[in-house]
């Protein structure tokens, strides 16, 4: 179902133009459902999601299962969250 719809490649989309977008807060606040939406917590399933700061990763529900973590790593969007996680200028996206 999540692959029949765009839903996740618009969550994606949405993850990669951080570095190239105006910081506005609408965007942030977007960017903030979609990692909410996509980040998981870490647990057995996606240990590699323990490279992401806990603060980030409290919500998520695509991210919580190994199939979930398959269209995060099929999307090579990981680094970008990561990034975000580390870099942003805004503190409530940061870990």
């Amino acid at each position: 179902m999540l692959d029949e719809s765009e839903h996740f490649l618009r969550f994606c989309d949405t993850i990669r133009e951080h570095a190239d977008r105006e910081l506005d807060p609408d965007y942030i606040a977007q960017l903030k459902s979609v990692l909410w939406a996509v980040v998981s917590r870490v647990g057995p399933a996606n240990p590699i999601l323990l490279l992401i700061p806990r603060s980030c990763c409290s919500q998520g529900h695509i991210g919580a299962t190994e199939n979930g973590l398959v269209f995060i790593e099929d999307e090579y969007i990981l680094a970008d969250i990561v990034e975000i996680a580390c870099t942003s200028p805004v503190y409530s996206l940061r870990g």
